[in-house]
């Protein structure tokens, strides 16, 4: 009996470095999962950011061709930059530009630019798509 009341007393201390040994390490992970979660959460705003900004883009692109095909003449059709506002993406910045190239024979080409832009240059939140098409008319 000597003997197992020796080696228990040899254990003393061994559940409180287990104990603690666990504590850190459901610790870490706990701030692991944090930091993920926070990384991922970030990472979606953004993406759904680029989306809108993808659209918005697109809308700057149809409105181009909208002005070049109903204007009334090559002022008119193709001014060199306008800036709209979209009711549906009123955060965005999008800025629509043309020019126009006359080649022999009259034919004329439209290149038609949309840049929609969200946030400042340099923030964690700027986003910014350009979209460019060439119409024939």
């Amino acid at each position: 009996m000597e003997r197992t009341l020796n080696s228990l007393k040899k254990q003393k201390g061994f559940a409180l470095i287990a104990s603690v040994f666990l504590i850190i390490v459901l610790g870490l992970a706990a701030a692991f999962m944090v930091r993920l979660s926070g990384t991922i959460q970030t990472s979606q705003s953004h993406t759904i950011l680029a989306q809108r900004a993808k659209q918005a883009a697109n809308a700057g692109i149809e409105y181009g061709i909208y002005r070049v095909v109903w204007g009334a003449d090559i002022a008119a059709q193709c001014p060199a930059s306008t800036l709209i506002t979209l009711t549906s993406y009123s955060q965005f910045t999008v800025t629509v530009t043309c020019s126009v190239k006359t080649y022999v024979g009259g034919d004329r080409f439209f290149t038609i630019s949309s840049i929609a832009e969200y946030g400042a240059k340099g923030t964690q939140d700027y986003v910014v798509r350009k979209f460019e098409t060439v119409l024939e008319r």
